[in-house]
């Protein structure tokens, strides 16, 4: 009986194994079809560098063209991209690059670059899969030494952690004293002050406090004086000022959001 109980465990682990990979294959697919189907001169994406019909709608309540048929990148991947490139252009050497909670397409473009020696971390948590080249670590907790990178990239992560001003000390400390981070949140223009309730301790409440099950607050316009009070001489950077509205559609920048540079305190 021990044996044909454990039998039918593998074969139901078998079955598993062979709907996931069909599963992959399909997506994998759908994707090859898509960016064959939409490929044209109307759009293009300054991360896969290729030209598009169009960008594809994203998010939970979509919003239009915004992301990728290539590289799944949506607009502020794309606005990241070009900041950073032009960090990396200004010096003549190899820059140390952290960036925080990877997004794919931007992970790919910055491992191909001979110019950056790439550090990738994120907080593991069990039932995700992340690349080899993630490193498990907490960012209240950085485990570099003082003043090691160039740039920083961080974001939509400060919303989901409850010490944010130690992870953003944390930030500062590994930072060389040129060096800057770009922070991107989740940021709402309509509340003076961030909002964070103690009481809001299950995913259903932050859900409906937050608007996401793992949010812990949403940043209003106090999120520069934060900053400022944790030790950052903080610029803002606002995107869409640089280009003009067919160069917006163009480059996919429709949804730009606000980009937060710091960096330490002269």
């Amino acid at each position: 009986m021990k044996f044909k109980h454990e039998r039918l465990v593998y074969n139901k682990c078998k079955v598993l194994r062979i709907i996931i990979a069909v599963v992959f294959i399909i997506k994998k697919l759908i994707e090859w079809i898509r960016k064959i189907a939409l490929k044209g001169g109307n759009v293009y994406c300054c991360i896969c560098k290729k030209s598009y019909l169009t960008f594809l709608p994203s998010g939970d309540e979509p919003q239009a063209h915004a992301r990728c048929p290539g590289c799944n990148s949506i607009d502020r991947h794309r606005q990241i991209s070009i900041l950073s490139n032009a960090i990396i252009a200004q010096n003549n050497n190899c820059i140390n690059l952290l960036h925080i909670a990877p997004e794919v397409s931007l992970s790919e473009a910055f491992r191909k670059n001979k110019k950056v020696n790439y550090y990738a971390i994120d907080k593991f948590e069990s039932g995700y899969h992340y690349p080899k080249y993630v490193q498990a670590m907490d960012l209240t907790d950085l485990k570099f030494q003082n003043g090691f990178f160039d740039l920083v990239i961080c974001s939509h992560v400060l919303e989901h952690i409850e010490e944010d001003t130690l992870a953003i000390q944390n930030i500062l400390r590994v930072l060389k004293p040129k060096g800057i981070c770009y922070l991107v949140v989740p940021y709402f223009p309509e509340l003076e002050k961030t909002y964070q309730n103690p009481s809001t301790n299950t995913d259903a409440l932050r859900f409906l406090h937050y608007g996401q099950y793992d949010h812990v607050r949403k940043y209003g316009t106090d999120f520069s004086g934060r900053l400022t009070k944790a030790g950052c001489h903080v610029s803002i950077i606002y995107f869409k000022d640089n280009y003009s509205k067919p160069e917006q559609i163009k480059l996919g920048f429709l949804n730009a959001e606000l980009i937060f540079q710091i960096a330490k305190k002269d």
